[in-house]
């Protein structure tokens, strides 16, 4: 009996501290990560993620031309590798968007976006879902304002 007591003891001890790979667990204030100098950072509305938008190649050559990266993290500040990417361009009704982007999963929680432009003119909203499992939520940027104020690299809380 005192065998099967502490073994709850011990499972209820665990389930208290330990916390699933892909769970949302409750972190008190997550901080995340930006970590490259010109990119685009933002925290999902949620806080479950961060959205780090690579504009070009300058910074991380791995990208490529003609093609911008996400970098995604968990609350955990890991790397989020294998989740569903939506983008969504909310843009006023006289501008006509291009094909639908090519969204590909690179590992290390980098995604890579082709056949997208950001440099589009005008005030617009891009909005990027994020799906790992059980977790859901999004990050939103305002263009051209999110051009003009770029946070450093460093760490950002998500309060």
């Amino acid at each position: 009996m005192k065998k099967v007591a502490f073994l709850v003891l011990i499972c209820f001890f665990v389930s208290g501290v330990f916390c699933p790979r892909d769970a949302a667990c409750a972190a008190e204030n997550p901080k995340f990560t930006k970590h490259f100098n010109e990119s685009l950072f933002n925290i999902t509305a949620r806080g479950l993620f961060s959205v780090e938008i690579l504009m070009d190649d300058k910074e991380y050559n791995k990208l490529g031309k003609g093609v911008i990266g996400l970098v995604i993290h968990n609350q955990r500040d890991e790397d989020v590798e294998g989740a569903d990417i939506t983008i969504t361009a909310l843009m006023p009704d006289s501008q006509a968007g291009a094909g639908a982007p090519l969204i590909k999963d690179k590992g290390e929680g980098l995604y890579t976006v082709s056949n997208f432009n950001l440099r589009k003119e005008g005030k617009w909203e891009l909005k990027i879902g994020i799906r790992k499992k059980k977790l859901e939520d999004s990050a939103s940027f305002l263009f051209p304002d999110v051009l003009n104020t770029p946070l450093h690299k460093g760490k950002y809380s998500a309060d």
